[in-house]
């Protein structure tokens, strides 16, 4: 758990108990959260406010939109305020203001992941296998990463957190244990992926029980920036090029995710499964607890929008009563 570090500003007393009351409710806050409250506190402590009061003249000021800041940013940073605030009110502190209306715009995003096609996915592997590789984690042991997080729609923190335990080589089952929100489930590799695994585990690297599935030449667990930079390498050796509506310099790992929730959907449609069974089966799979969180995922791209359309048709095609004319009107 992330060390909470010395505030300076108005909170410096005050942040520490709640960071601490926060986790005793069971939520994370680990680094990247911490670290928000240490930004607000510093903020105001530049701005001359030395004492524990959060006035709306603060909330103004501090979620000011700020240059090449986006949306989602800035709903974060008013996130941070209105907990804050809520906290401080609940244990009794005065003039505390705490916005009753976020502006909900803030967390909208026009930020549009990228889908890759079925020949970009094929020329990946391809170029994985081709790829040079100097680093400690070898290409056997990156190949077969990047298809489980291919195939099996998984976030790349749950790829990393893998142990020998988890997978069942008869069945192909992998647990996914204590992911986003603190929530596990259980997904089944398909029969090729399973074969796979199960040539790497016995041919290749094999951990102890309990230990990491995907580890390193020096036998240590796999850290995220080393596959980032095999990542990195293998797109560009593919020829995927960045494209307009992405900010990243390539494709992010996480659009690996939302592309098998597109391909997946597609695959089951193509397949004459009922639109009504396939989203909620691909949305448990993803792992997701709510079907609106899936829908997110279910980007329309030129490969896949004919199969799409179809579906929709399909499921409104009753939905307005057809008019007939008549010959008297």
């Amino acid at each position: 758990m992330y060390k909470i570090p010395e505030f300076i500003g108005p909170f410096k007393d005050v942040l520490p108990n709640f960071i601490n009351y926060q986790r005793s409710l069971g939520y994370d806050y680990k680094k990247t959260t911490v670290l928000r409250f240490k930004e607000l506190d510093t903020f105001l402590s530049k701005h001359g406010y030395s004492t524990v009061e959060m006035t709306q003249e603060m909330y103004d000021l501090w979620i000011a939109k700020r240059k090449n800041e986006t949306h989602t940013n800035q709903g974060v940073r008013c996130s941070i305020f209105v907990v804050l605030a809520k906290y401080l009110a609940s244990i009794g502190y005065d003039n505390i203001f705490v916005p009753m209306l976020v502006n909900h715009k803030m967390w909208k995003s026009n930020f549009v992941p990228y889908i890759f096609s079925h020949d970009e996915i094929t020329n990946i592997f391809r170029a994985a296998n081709k790829i040079d590789n100097s680093t400690r984690v070898d290409t056997p042991t990156f190949i077969v990463m990047l298809a489980v997080l291919y195939t099996c729609g998984l976030r790349i923190s749950e790829l990393l957190n893998i142990k020998l335990q988890n997978i069942n080589f008869t069945t192909g089952a992998i647990q996914i244990l204590n992911s986003k929100s603190h929530t596990s489930r259980l997904i089944v590799a398909s029969d090729s992926l399973r074969e796979k695994l199960t040539q790497y585990h016995l041919n290749y690297i094999c951990p102890s029980n309990g230990e990491y599935f995907f580890r390193t030449t020096n036998d240590k667990p796999v850290p995220y920036h080393a596959f980032k930079a095999l990542y990195h390498r293998t797109l560009a050796l593919a020829g995927i090029q960045k494209k307009d509506n992405c900010r990243y310099k390539y494709p992010r790992i996480h659009d690996l995710r939302h592309t098998f929730a597109v391909h997946s959907l597609e695959k089951m449609v193509s397949n004459g499964y009922d639109t009504y069974t396939s989203l909620p089966l691909l949305s448990k799979f993803l792992g997701h607890k709510q079907i609106t969180e899936t829908e997110y995922y279910l980007r329309f791209t030129e490969e896949n929008y004919d199969n799409v359309k179809i579906l929709t048709d399909n499921i409104y095609q009753d939905v307005f009563p057809k008019v007939v004319a008549h010959d008297d009107e």
